[in-house]
């Protein structure tokens, strides 16, 4: 009677162990869990960044918000000086001392109109040719080369 009082004492044991082992094995998951959550790294960057050719902005500008890293992109400024999307990349450390790079897009467009240079009156001899671009030009802040044409019908 006494073997059969000892096997149940060890198998509780073995059980009321094992409930432990597993209780501080799932416990110890979770709270690793939550601690690496903690730690992680969160950026938040400003969205559909749109600027004037010749603005100027920095890498740096689109950055809102870091938790858990440490931003390691120098302070650069963005290249403005051509119309369209440009990729800029920042790098962040976080808290588990690797790197990560985060991209995103700068739209560079031209919010000035062109300047239109040249006479407001034209003047022809009956009968003779008509040259409506005679010393007309265009010039335009974004110094891309800008042609002059006349569309339509005129008399």
């Amino acid at each position: 009677m006494k073997k059969n009082k000892n096997k149940k004492n060890k198998k509780k044991i073995v059980i009321i162990c094992s409930v432990i082992v597993f209780v501080l094995l799932i416990g110890g998951g979770i709270g690793g869990y939550f601690y690496y959550q903690s730690k992680m790294i969160k950026v938040s960057l400003k969205k559909n960044i749109t600027v004037n050719i010749f603005d100027e902005i920095y890498n740096t500008d689109a950055v809102k918000e870091i938790k858990n890293g440490t931003l390691i992109s120098k302070k650069e400024k963005v290249d403005t000086s051509t119309l369209g999307d440009k990729k800029v990349s920042l790098s962040i450390k976080d808290a588990f001392k690797k790197t990560k790079k985060y991209t995103y897009t700068v739209r560079v467009i031209d919010k000035e109109s062109p300047v239109i240079n040249g006479s407001t009156k034209l003047s022809v001899e009956e009968g003779g040719e008509i040259d409506l671009l005679k010393d007309v030009s265009a010039t335009d802040n974004s110094k891309e080369e800008i042609s002059v044409t006349v569309e339509g019908e005129y008399d």
